[in-house]
């Protein structure tokens, strides 16, 4: 249906813009825009060659505008998987002058208009096995083969890969890799065969590929799924028992004299906020810090303390990373002297405040 094309078209898009304004410099970001920008404008231009069955030049038009981008589905899927790989390839300049050289066929020939019909619900499809039929069957088959390439590469990866999360995030992209070589169908309408049935695998697309996000930090940002499900469970464990024994405790103390009342509620307002101050980080443990891997983590730290040059800042920027990244709110830096009979003392931090200081202890081991 079109109106379900174009919707799933829109919901596409929009994954995309907000990936890509959740961390506008990242090359990963900006390639899965690339591709939602190509999935959107095949899937909602095509809606619109649907529904206009009685006027075949105007059907025709729509789906010349809407199969613009999909000679560059395949490579915009295999710039993704090289980037989230940090990868290079010699092999993306032929693959896009394949891509060019079908946009041009498409749009400075005649030869979609040959053997071509429209039907409602459907656009335009092919009988007769006309020229372009044979040129959409050699893109179905390029599209099928980089896709496929693709997710073999990503389970080639998981499997060298040691790391568990970075493991886990290449065993779901080969699954949605997977998914999309299912895209193969959109070219069936070249063999006269009236089914546009690839945009059903949308909804999924975007599911796993939030799941990838949501789940295992895929593109390395937190979402405003991480924050609600924070939001929520805080919530449910401390404002709604918080606010069902606030309310019988002023139910079973109503007759008290207003002294008593006070003296009650405050005793009660300081085991909230002791219950409060305990939980609460609890809580952000459970969704933030456990799914992180720490081999991962020490390799972000290490990025982001790269440009200190003295040990002072070095230090300082070593625990303040730290204590952010893993919800820490005390550490401590010790360093084995030269002589390896003592520990120098390199810097602390306590409750938010640090202090980087060279300070010669007595020896100290630590299990």
């Amino acid at each position: 249906h079109p109106y379900l094309s174009a919707a799933g078209a829109l919901i596409t898009l929009l994954a995309g813009l907000f990936v890509w304004w959740k961390n506008m410099r990242s090359a990963t970001c900006r390639a899965f825009l690339f591709m939602t920008i190509a999935l959107f404008v095949w899937f909602f231009g095509n809606s619109f060659s649907m529904i206009y069955p009685d006027n075949f030049q105007k059907s025709l038009l729509w789906y010349r505008i809407a199969y613009s981008t999909v000679p560059f589905l395949a490579p915009a899927f295999f710039h993704f998987y090289l980037v989230f790989l940090n990868k290079k390839s010699r092999a993306m300049p032929f693959i896009l002058g394949l891509a060019f050289l079908e946009f041009f066929l498409l749009w400075f020939t005649d030869l979609p208009a040959q053997g071509a019909y429209a039907l409602k619900n459907v656009g335009i499809v092919w009988k007769g096995m006309p020229v372009f039929s044979w040129i959409l069957g050699f893109s179905m088959i390029r599209y099928f083969i980089i896709v496929l390439l693709c997710m073999l590469g990503f389970i080639r990866e998981m499997k060298k890969e040691t790391v568990p999360l970075r493991r886990k995030q290449l065993r779901n992209f080969a699954w949605i890799y997977g998914l999309l070589i299912m895209g193969w169908t959109e070219w069936i309408v070249g063999f006269d065969i009236p089914l546009h049935i690839a945009w059903l695998l949308v909804p999924v697309f975007i599911l796993q590929f939030g799941y990838a996000i949501i789940h295992f930090r895929a593109l390395e940002f937190d979402t405003v799924v991480h924050k609600t499900i924070l939001w929520l469970t805080t919530i449910i464990l401390l404002v709604v028992p918080a606010g069902m024994i606030n309310l019988l405790l002023l139910r079973g103390f109503s007759l008290q004299g207003e002294a008593s009342r006070v003296m009650i509620l405050s005793a009660y307002l300081i085991l909230f906020v002791a219950y409060y101050n305990r939980l609460r980080p609890r809580i952000d443990h459970l969704f933030r810090r456990r799914k992180y891997d720490y081999q991962t983590i020490m390799g972000k730290i290490a990025e982001r303390i790269a440009t200190s040059l003295n040990i002072e800042e070095l230090t300082s920027r070593l625990l303040t990373e730290l204590c952010e990244v893993m919800y820490l709110r005390n550490n401590i830096l010790y360093t084995v002297s030269k002589d390896q009979t003592s520990f120098l003392l390199m810097g602390r931090m306590e409750k938010g405040k640090s202090s980087a200081e060279k300070v010669c202890s007595g020896l100290e081991i630590f299990n």
